[in-house]
């Protein structure tokens, strides 16, 4: 029975579909991790054995992680997610918004965001990143105009928010529509 205690604590399973990366506190340059961090740099899958005392494992998706941050409709149970956006006169505008992310390069993930989880990266930072682009793009368009120029706004957010998440975080834009506006 203590060997299987043993084992349970010392051994991490990493599920399919996801990649490890071991988090080690000791971890010094030599060590080859992700420079500037205590990421030791290597892919790992599978059943991996660990230091339950200095470190943990990092996993990130290596498939599409797709989002939608949507209104609450009537009897559902979960949080209000649609962006409120700014028009040029200054209103408000609720905005539905579908998303489809995948990481590429887990070191640039790492160097920005630090241990997170990848599903709080995407629902906290990339949706406030999002929201910022929307807003910062619908303020050239009047309330009046915002739904006929949906399109042309939809792409000029995607070009602006892909760029930025690629280069600096390292995260690939797959999918960004803007859904109901209200």
């Amino acid at each position: 029975v203590g060997a299987l205690i043993v084992y349970n604590v010392t051994h991490e399973t990493i599920p399919a579909g996801y990649v490890g990366y071991v988090y080690d506190r000791n971890a010094k340059e030599p060590d080859n991790v992700i420079p500037g961090t205590s990421v030791i740099n290597e892919a790992r899958t599978g059943r991996i054995r660990i230091n339950p005392i200095t470190q943990d494992v990092l996993t990130y998706p290596t498939t599409i992680i797709a989002c939608n941050w949507t209104g609450i409709a009537e009897g559902d149970n979960k949080h209000e997610m649609s962006m409120q956006i700014a028009s040029q006169e200054g209103k408000n505008i609720d905005a539905d918004i579908y998303i489809s992310v995948r990481p590429v390069d887990i070191g640039k993930i790492i160097k920005s965001f630090g241990t997170k989880s990848f599903n709080s990266i995407v629902e906290n930072d990339i949706y406030g990143l999002t929201k910022g682009k929307l807003s910062s793009v619908s303020q050239a368009y009047s309330v009046y105009d915002i739904q006929s120029s949906r399109v042309e706004i939809q792409s000029e957010v995607f070009e602006i928010l892909s760029e930025t998440l690629n280069d600096v975080y390292g995260v690939e834009l797959v999918r960004l529509e803007i859904g109901t506006l209200i």
